[in-house]
């Protein structure tokens, strides 16, 4: 059976004026500025539906809840073009009178009213409500968020609905991974991502995250403990807290034993929706061992028991759409560290770290990433080296692709004047990624990257010269219950002359090393 579609197309039109009526709230200048539609220009029927609905939202942003922009087309036949006048009827200015949260089961209100931008008393703001929905999708407690108005007896106010549908928050893995650079290892990991410390015996609904994870492996032992409170005894401050005795094998030119061991406590404050302070106080104890007598000094003389007290402070604006596979945005962080206060060491640490998201397209499936950081340490006071546990390395699966790990950077000999080289880390580091990614479904993905990077043993070496870059391909999964799963392939552009030159296969699995 065979069906033919006739089509008349008509003639063409194109938009002769463009006229805004019956606003008094804001003047025609103010409204354009939302508009794209330009008189001269074809006539586009979606982008003047587009254009009603932008203005609509900039009356409801502005608390005028009630605000219909009606787009009416005046055909002019033969001219071939139109006339198109955007009719408002502005309503009332409201405020908000009440915040109502409903299905929360478990999650306390107060978790969910601290993400809300708008407290009762306030003019409406379309935007506010639209960015606290995003933020209480954030935290990851609940499967469904929406946001609703409900009228109320008194014309000046309105009134909002949150309902909330509760999601799973606690996880609890088991089982294997294995990563190129840390090879087999086995873990368990509890995270309680809506815990309760004082809510005796279900110890959920009080949006503190509490997480446990003993990983063994091949080359990396893991030990570690972390709570947060993001909202410390009712105050808008977070604290939290970490524990940690992690050991790792180095294996290559150079074999030892690195162990590092200690906690860190911190608080955090939120200076705005976006930005974000915190400040930690760590202790550390650091070992270098399963040394060989011969080794080269610059190990020889870290071969013995440290410790590292250090004060660290950052700021961070954070404008993502998620904080998970995020589409747009934005994530800057400055973070600062000194060290002594009557440790073994004494050094300050500088860095930048940020990452820029945009998606191509409507579908939002293509997703370009960017991301830059920058590293600089330097010992003061009596210290006269840096441990090679503070030191920055780079090569491998989170840095830069299609090298091994810690392949970039400064090397000695492993015995002074004979034996391979290998990676001894730097005082100063610059990597960039840049990455297309492209969803082909909720749970598979598709990569391509560019890396660069370097390590140079003081800032004052820098030179654009020693930059390693790469380049390659990848897939992922993000499979329920199991987590993320990852595999590269990176091909070093320009390795040096103690580099290979072969490209190398990236993989990750089970949870991130």
């Amino acid at each position: 059976m065979d069906i033919t579609v006739h089509l008349e197309e008509g003639p063409q039109y194109s938009v002769d004026t463009l006229d805004i009526a019956q606003n008094v709230v804001f003047d025609d200048e103010e409204l354009q500025s939302s508009i794209e539609v330009i008189p001269g220009e074809i006539h586009d029927k979606g982008q003047v539906t587009a254009d009603a609905e932008a203005v609509e939202k900039a009356y409801q942003d502005s608390g005028y809840v009630d605000a219909v922009v009606t787009p009416q087309i005046t055909l002019d036949k033969e001219k071939k073009t139109t006339h198109v006048v955007y009719d408002i009827s502005e309503g009332d200015l409201k405020y908000l009178r009440e915040i109502r949260i409903t299905g929360n089961d478990v999650t306390k209100d107060e978790i969910i009213r601290r993400q809300m931008l708008l407290i009762p008393g306030e003019r409406y703001d379309g935007s506010a409500v639209d960015e606290s929905e995003k933020r209480i999708n954030n935290t990851r407690f609940f499967e469904k968020v929406r946001i609703t108005l409900d009228e109320t007896d008194d014309e000046l106010f309105t009134d909002l609905l949150v309902n909330v549908e509760e999601g799973k928050t606690g996880t609890f893995n088991f089982g294997a991974g294995y990563s190129t650079e840390d090879r087999l290892g086995v873990y368990s990991e509890v995270r309680l991502n809506n815990f309760d410390l004082l809510n005796f015996p279900t110890f959920s609904g009080g949006g503190q995250q509490l997480r446990l994870r003993v990983q063994v492996g091949d080359r990396r032992d893991e030990y570690n403990l972390s709570f947060t409170e993001p909202e410390f005894l009712g105050y808008p401050l977070s604290f939290g807290f970490d524990l940690f005795d992690e050991s790792y094998r180095v294996r290559g030119a150079a074999r030892y034993r690195e162990d590092t061991r200690g906690g860190q406590i911190r608080f955090g404050k939120a200076l705005s929706p976006y930005v974000t302070v915190q400040t930690a106080l760590r202790v550390q104890e650091t070992d270098l061992s399963e040394l060989d007598w011969y080794v080269h000094p610059e190990l020889r003389r870290q071969a013995r028991e440290s410790t590292t007290v250090a004060n660290s402070w950052q700021i961070e604006r954070n404008t993502l759409d998620a904080r998970f596979d995020p589409n747009y945005g934005s994530l800057h962080i400055l973070a600062a560290e000194v060290a002594g206060f009557g440790g073994d060491h004494e050094f300050l640490r500088f860095e930048h770290d940020s990452s820029w998201f945009r998606s191509l397209g409507d579908a939002k499936k293509l997703v370009l990433s960017l991301r830059a950081r920058h590293g600089v340490i330097t010992e003061y006071g009596s210290s006269d080296f840096i441990p090679l546990q503070e030191r920055y390395y780079a090569g491998g699966t989170n840095t830069v692709r299609g090298y091994r790990n810690r392949d970039i950077g400064p090397k000695i000999r492993e015995y002074w004047f004979w034996g391979d080289r290998f990676a001894i880390g730097g005082n100063a580091r610059s990597i960039y990624n840049l990455e297309l990614k492209y969803r082909v479904t909720d749970i598979f993905r598709v990569y391509t990257f560019a890396d660069a990077g370097g390590v140079w043993e003081d800032v004052g070496d820098f030179s654009p010269g020693d930059i390693n870059y790469s380049v390659g391909a990848g897939i992922g999964f993000n499979v329920p219950m199991f987590g993320p799963i990852r595999v590269d392939y990176g091909y070093p552009l320009n390795p040096g002359r103690h580099q290979s030159s072969s490209g190398r296969l990236h993989m990750s699995t089970g949870f991130r090393f």
